[in-house]
C-alpha cells in the first residue's frame, strides 16, 4: 500500500490532460478541505461534544470536489 502512495509518474499531468495551475488548484482545493478535516477530528478526539459533524462534513465535501471536477483542464 506505501508502494502505492509513493508511486511517481511523470505523465500524470499531461494523461488527465491539465495544466499545472489548474492540477495545483485542485490539488491544494481538496488537500486544504481534508487538512482542516483531520484537524477537527483530532480535536473532536480530545473533546467530543465539540464537532460532532465537522470532521465528516469536511471530508465528504473534498470527496465530492474530486468527484466533481472536471475531466479536462478548463480553457
Amino acid at each position: 500500500m506505501i508502494k502505492k502512495w509513493l508511486s511517481i509518474d511523470t505523465k500524470h499531468l499531461e494523461k488527465n490532460n491539465f495544466s499545472y495551475f489548474f492540477h495545483l488548484k485542485r490539488a491544494l482545493d481538496i488537500g486544504i478541505r481534508l487538512l482542516l478535516g483531520g484537524v477537527f477530528c483530532v480535536i473532536h478526539a480530545l473533546i467530543p461534544i465539540i464537532f460532532t459533524d465537522t470532521a465528516s462534513l469536511a471530508v465528504s465535501s473534498a470527496v465530492k470536489r474530486h468527484e466533481n471536477f472536471p475531466v479536462e483542464k478548463e480553457e
